[in-house]
Order: structure tokens, then sequence, then C-alpha cells
């Protein structure tokens, strides 16, 4: 079974939220994913900046199964 994962920044005004309000956030997020893909995710939430950036055309898709990359 394939498995996703996104990863997403949050914003300097969210950052300091507590664990519970995060855990609602992602919840709330792979949810909205769940009912447009009609796939689960896994949801990471990371620090602004922690994601690395790109000049030109961005790679935002890693296909990282077996005899894909």
């Amino acid at each position: 079974m394939d498995i996703f994962t996104i990863k997403a920044e949050l914003t300097e005004g969210i950052s300091g939220k507590t664990d519970e309000e995060l855990d609602q956030l992602r919840r709330r997020i792979a949810h909205k994913v769940q009912n447009v893909t009609g796939l689960t995710p896994i949801l990471e939430l990371v620090d602004s900046g922690v994601l690395p950036r790109t000049e030109g055309k961005a790679k935002r898709v890693l296909d990282l199964r077996s005899g894909k990359i």
C-alpha cells in the first residue's frame, strides 16, 4: 500500500501553539486532504524555514517507492 507524507511549515504565529493545538491542526489538514484525494496522508508540521528552498522550478513531489528513485 502506498503511503504519502506531507510536510507543512508553520508560520511564525502558529509555531508557538501547544502540542494539543498543533495536533488538532494536523488532524484538520489531514482530513481536508483525505476529503479531496481519498487518501490519508502522514502529515508532518515543521518549523518555518526548515524545508529547503530551491531556485528555479521547485520539486514538490518525491516518489520514494522502491525502484522509483
